[in-house]
C-alpha cells in the first residue's frame, strides 16, 4: 500500500511540475481571416505541438526556440510559438476545410518519461450566406403588380451561409432597409436545410405574408440575411439584401360629391 501511494504521489507531482491552466475558448472565426489559438502553461515544459483534426497537421516548438516564430512543415499557412507561460498557434486565410477540433499538447521530459498536458478547442468557421426572393415576387422583372386589400405570399432565402442566417422580411418607401422605419412583414413559415452543394453551409427558407393598401403602392418589399454570434453580434458587416417594387391596383372610386350642370331654359345657356 505504501509504494502504491508513493507512486500516486509522485506522479501527481510530475503532472502539476508544470500543466495547462487555460488558453483559447471555442471559438467561431470568419472565413478568411486569421486564427490564433493559445494555451497558458504554468511552469517548465520541454516542447508543445498544436494538432488539428487526429494528426491531420501538426506544429512543433521546443524550449530552445523561446519566443520564435516557427513555421509547421505539415501546414504552410501556419506557425507556431512557444514561450515561458504560452504556446500560440497562428492559422493565415482561414477556410471550412480548417473548421474542426484543434489539440494543445505540451510534454517534459523527466527521466524515461513524457509528461503531458492537453486542451482541445472546436473552431467553426462563418461563411457569408446569400438572399434572394422565392415564390411569385421572382418571376417579376420589374414592378409586382398587387391587388388593393388581396393578401399575398412570398418567400425570401438565406442560402449557403453558417451559421444559420437570420431572414426578415419589410415593407418601406425607400430601397435600402432601415428598421427603425419600415414595418416588419409577418411570418407564417420558416424551414431549415443543409445547403445542397455544401452540407457544411445551411439554407433558410422564411414565408411572408402581405396585405397591400392603396398607401403601399410604390412601396418595396424587402428582405435581409442576418448571420450573428453567440453574443448577437454582426458576424459580417455587409449584410445582403434584397427589394421589389409594388404597385396596387383598385378599382375605380365614385367621387365623393357629383357635379351637375346648371341650365337656364330662358337663355339656353348654361
Amino acid at each position: 500500500m505504501l509504494k502504491i501511494s508513493l507512486f500516486l504521489i509522485f506522479t501527481v507531482a510530475k503532472v502539476r511540475a508544470y500543466e495547462i491552466t487555460g488558453g483559447s475558448a471555442d471559438t467561431l472565426i470568419v472565413a478568411g481571416e486569421r486564427l490564433e489559438l493559445s494555451c497558458e502553461i504554468d511552469g517548465e515544459y520541454d516542447f508543445c505541438s498544436w494538432s488539428y483534426s487526429d494528426d491531420t497537421w501538426a506544429c512543433l516548438t521546443n524550449v530552445n526556440a523561446d519566443g520564435e516564430e516557427l513555421p509547421c512543415e505539415d501546414q504552410e499557412r501556419a506557425t507556431i510559438t512557444g514561450t515561458e507561460g504560452s504556446c500560440t498557434l497562428g492559422l493565415e486565410d482561414i477556410s471550412l476545410d480548417d473548421q474542426g477540433e484543434f489539440t494543445c499538447l505540451v510534454a517534459k521530459i523527466e527521466g524515461t518519461e513524457v509528461v503531458k498536458s492537453v486542451h482541445l478547442i472546436n473552431v467553426e468557421v462563418a461563411m457569408p450566406a446569400g438572399v434572394e426572393f422565392g415564390g411569385d415576387i421572382a418571376d417579376v422583372e420589374d414592378k409586382w403588380m398587387l391587388l388593393e386589400d388581396e393578401e399575398v405570399t412570398f418567400s425570401c432565402h438565406g442560402n449557403g451561409g453558417t451559421p444559420a442566417a437570420e431572414v426578415l422580411g419589410f415593407v418601406g418607401s425607400d430601397e435600402g432597409i432601415n428598421e427603425d422605419e419600415d414595418a416588419a412583414l409577418d411570418e407564417t413559415m420558416l424551414e431549415e436545410l443543409e445547403n445542397g452543394d455544401d452540407d457544411r453551409l445551411l439554407d433558410i427558407t422564411k414565408e411572408f405574408t402581405f396585405t397591400p393598401s392603396r398607401e403601399d403602392c410604390g412601396k418595396y418589399l424587402k428582405c435581409s440575411a442576418k448571420q450573428m454570434n453567440a453574443d448577437g453580434e454582426l458576424l459580417f458587416e455587409d449584410v445582403p439584401q434584397i427589394f421589389k417594387q409594388i404597385m396596387v391596383v383598385y378599382p375605380p372610386q365614385p367621387h365623393d360629391e357629383e357635379h351637375s350642370a346648371g341650365f337656364n331654359e330662358e337663355t339656353g345657356e348654361p
